[in-house]
């Protein structure tokens, strides 16, 4: 009997199998033999408008253990773009440019194109399907570099006729120049008191603000107040850089100049958490006022009614705000174009315009009115049992998990357990949401399945793939193999002996009310068929002695979608997928 070379492949991978059969499905056979390849992929990093020192960037990567500098990267043409070429296996992986054996690293904030966030760390990802030359990028960055920023000559002023304590001279501290204490020395040439200095600076965002003596004194600013910023507790003036500047002179401590009168307006913030559902120890309050820093302005509830609130002391017209706890821990979610909103670069915030002493009123979390007292309709929750098989995972672990929409993607927070040690781990959770992605993984995100894009249990959004289900009742998800969409092999058959069908055809594909199975089936003994759904649940089956098999099958009470068919014998198994489309 002629074997095919797909069948060589479940040779070699017989903890692949049900990997290789999908594969298969869709036609793609080359694709199976390639699952266990590696291929060399080129990372390129331009470090020319890195502003640090280093000596030799690396790549760092799921694919080499972060292990420091064990892929180094070099610039043979001195060009300031780093590369280096590494043979990593087909998957998906991910990475980040760090130099010096970990000395430093890049940092991102989470939410670029390129990246992906994974129990709290942010870092590139890469899929890795064929020898591949990835594009230069900026260090931090997921495009090239672009033109270098432009400098502008921006000259400080300060005022200290007013200043009661003793000083010999006033010095500009800021994020350009480390905070360095006196490296930014002013002067006073007609000594009227107010000092000065002009420094050349790139264009774009700075704090800073005025001390003396290198650091001998320093001011200490208003939170709050127009001219400032309160980042990590630490309240700074802060300045945008776009064209040569020279900054009116300012009292010591003020945002106007000395002996100018400014009208500071007080407003009250109240928001009701009595009907959020999550859990939070202090609410806040952050806005464009303080530079969204987070636990600077916590709000409290004296009265213990669930209604927090806040006074704090403006002197600008205008702010855009939200509420939020612990620390960004939780934040609003506002709907664009409500009342009380504006949106600006697609962030929503709240937006209030300040002309008087104010007491905003009681506002409920996410919205621009008070809560309602009429308790909101229940929300259907569906007990959903997630099933997974780990007895042909070839690697180790302590505790499988599922992650997905509906919890955050959180790790660990939804363990799974064996009570009967037969290596099938589940899991059953109310869940609310009528459609879910997830998927397996284990050990707090220690490792995580890897899908095939286009498996009938599967849907890939933003580059990612996870599984997908349509919850409407109670479930219980049949019992999938891990990286599957449908139950493991028996691997206690002739692995050998598994695609021992030959000339499998099933037509018509797609199908609408009828498929034909025909396969050539001599000498096997107790041939089935079965058709598998999207869940993994075996949705018709049949059974068959003759020795070529030519089997007319009834699919009009199946719905449209993706479905495997699965012959099986005593002596091997094949998979086939195919589509209902009407």
């Amino acid at each position: 009997m002629v074997k095919y070379t797909i069948s060589i492949t479940f040779i070699e991978l017989k903890n692949e199998i049900m990997k290789k059969l999908l594969l298969m499905m869709v036609g793609v056979l080359a694709g199976a033999a390639s699952f266990a390849q590696s291929y060399n992929v080129t990372f390129q990093v331009d470090m020319n408008q890195y502003g640090g020192t280093f000596t030799t960037p690396e790549v760092n990567g799921t694919f080499n253990g972060w292990c420091g500098n064990c892929n180094a990267m070099s610039d043979a043409n001195a060009d300031g773009i780093w590369d280096v070429t590494v043979n990593i296996p087909a998957g998906t992986h991910e990475f980040k440019f760090a130099h010096d054996a970990w000395t430093g690293q890049e940092n991102f904030a989470g939410g670029e194109p390129c990246t992906v966030t994974n129990g709290g760390f942010t870092n590139r990802s890469l899929n890795v399907v064929a020898d591949t030359v990835l594009d230069v990028v900026c260090w931090e960055s997921c495009a090239a570099c672009g033109t270098p920023p432009m400098n502008y000559n921006v000259t400080f002023q300060v005022d200290m006729n007013q200043y009661g304590g003793t000083f010999t001279t006033p010095e500009v501290n800021g994020t350009f120049n480390g905070w360095c204490g006196n490296c930014n020395a002013m002067s006073d040439a007609n000594a009227d008191g107010i000092w000065d200095i002009t420094v050349n600076l790139p264009a774009g965002s700075i704090e800073y603000k005025y001390a003396h003596d290198s650091w001998t004194g320093q001011e200490n600013l208003t939170p709050g107040s127009s001219c400032t910023v309160t980042n990590g507790g630490f309240t700074n003036r802060f300045l945008d850089i776009q064209a040569d500047t020279i900054l009116p002179a300012v009292c010591w401590e003020e945002c106007v100049a000395c002996g100018t009168t400014v009208d500071t307006n007080y407003v009250t913030f109240q928001v009701d958490m009595t009907q959020y559902g999550g859990t939070f120890t202090t609410p806040e309050i952050n806005g464009d006022f303080n530079g969204w820093c987070g636990g600077c302005n916590p709000m409290s509830d004296a009265n213990a009614d669930g209604i927090w609130d806040v006074t704090l002391p403006f002197t600008q017209d205008s702010i855009e705000f939200k509420y939020a706890y612990d620390a960004w821990t939780g934040q609003e979610n506002l709907t664009p174009g409500s009342s009380c909103t504006k949106t600006t670069s697609g962030f929503t915030n709240r937006f209030l315009i300040i002309t008087a002493d104010t007491t905003l009123p009681v506002v409920c979390w996410d919205s621009c009115v008070a809560c309602s007292t009429t308790p909101p309709p229940p929300v259907d929750t569906n007990y959903v049992t997630f099933q997974v098989d780990m007895n042909q995972y070839g690697g180790t672990f302590t505790t499988p998990e599922v992650n997905g929409t509906f919890n955050g993607w959180c790790g660990n927070c939804n363990p799974m357990t064996d009570a009967n040690a037969d290596g099938i781990w589940e899991a059953t959770l109310p869940i609310t949401a009528d459609t879910i992605e997830f998927k397996y993984a284990y050990d707090n995100w220690t490792g995580q399945e890897n899908l095939t894009p286009g498996l009938s249990c599967t849907a890939t959004n933003g580059g990612f793939t996870n599984r997908f289900a349509v919850i409407t009742s109670d479930t219980t998800f049949a019992v999938v193999c891990w990286d599957s969409c449908v139950a493991c092999v028996d691997t206690t058959m002739n692995v050998g002996e598994l695609d021992v069908f030959g000339n499998v055809s099933i037509y018509p594909n797609p199908a609408q009310d009828q498929i034909t199975i025909a396969a050539d089936a001599n000498g096997l003994t107790n041939v089935s068929i079965e058709i598998i759904g999207a869940l993994g649940q075996t949705v018709l089956s049949t059974s068959s002695a003759a020795a070529k098999l030519n089997e007319a099958i009834d699919v009009s009470s199946l719905e449209n979608g993706f479905y495997v068919v699965v012959i099986r014998s005593e002596e091997g198994i094949h998979e086939s997928k195919f589509m209902i489309a009407r």
